[in-house]
């Protein structure tokens, strides 16, 4: 909650470079621990141009250790970009951590289809798919209503979980 709390007093006023975000400021503060860097990452996933989203979703897939907790804590972000581009990442940089599974099923159900592709791709690059997300993922890949990218990336998540020889 921390970076919410920092995005909403910063703003775009930071002053940090979401290019360089998470560099971190020298003594004990590594990739993204420093306030200024997750507010500046928030801002680059909430960016409208394509490259600031798209290397803020680098910088956390690089972040290591990562800060789960908050992480799952942006899955509820009122920008749509912000929880696309953490359930992107939550499925590479912490696919054995009991709390990924159900948050990424949660953003499953998200109202913006960009988030639930997103999630629904997390999903498939799960170790183990966690309790209801196999009923999920086949109920959006037969939806009509549901957006062919998310159907798409629902029976993708379901293949790559099906037992071997089916």
């Amino acid at each position: 909650m921390l970076g919410l709390v920092l995005l909403a007093s910063c703003g775009a006023g930071c002053g940090a470079d979401p290019r360089t975000a998470g560099r971190g400021s020298g003594a004990g503060e590594t990739a993204l621990d420093a306030p200024a860097a997750r507010a500046a990452l928030l801002e680059a996933l909430a960016s409208p141009r394509a490259g600031e989203h798209r290397a803020a979703v680098a910088r956390i897939a690089a972040w290591s250790p990562p800060d789960i907790e908050w992480l799952l804590s942006l899955l509820v972000h009122p920008h749509r970009g912000v929880r696309e581009g953490v359930a992107h990442a939550l499925g590479d940089l912490a696919p054995d951590d009991p709390r990924v599974g159900p948050a990424l099923l949660a953003a499953f159900e998200d109202p913006d289809d960009y988030v639930r592709w997103k999630a629904a791709r997390a999903l498939g690059r799960l170790p183990r798919l966690p309790p209801g997300a196999a009923a999920a993922l086949r109920a959006a890949a037969e939806a009509a209503q549901e957006t062919e990218v998310v159907r798409a990336a629902a029976r993708t998540a379901l293949e790559r979980h099906a037992p071997a020889g089916r």
